[in-house]
């Protein structure tokens, strides 16, 4: 198990064992009050898995806005998505060391989809400014 895996199964019980803070959790989340310590494992790793896939998807659909801004010639749009770009390969190589390397699979179906995303909204988003003359 993962030093961040401990980390959020702890936050997940410390919530839990804290006056103000068990009366409103359980008053919105009654039955979090009949989980094990392997539930909060479990739920740990969703979370890890999870945030894996949101990073990569994010981190891949801004790689492919940015090519397509590149090649656009958008320079200010290139600007920002490299310093976005940056900090999610930063996040990436952080779950894969909290997660191991099961995390490629998450990543990998997060980085699939967000690749896609960018490509329809760059389309969307820059469609009037670089249309394709017809054949």
């Amino acid at each position: 198990m993962s030093t961040m895996t401990t980390f959020l199964e702890s936050g997940l019980l410390g919530l839990l064992q804290q006056g103000w803070w068990r009366d409103n959790v359980l008053a919105i989340f009654p039955f979090l009050d009949a989980l094990t310590k392997e539930d909060y494992h479990h739920i740990a790793m969703a979370i890890l898995y999870l945030g894996s896939m949101l990073t990569t998807f994010t981190e891949a659909f801004l790689k492919a806005f940015q090519s397509r801004n590149i090649m656009a010639g958008h320079y200010w749009s290139a600007w920002l998505t490299s310093w976005l770009v940056t900090t999610c390969a930063v996040a990436s190589v952080s779950f894969i060391v909290m997660g191991g390397w099961v995390i490629l699979l998450t990543s990998g179906i997060g980085g699939s989809f967000g690749c896609i995303a960018a490509m329809a909204a760059h389309e969307r988003l820059f469609k009037s400014k670089h249309t394709k003359p017809a054949n």
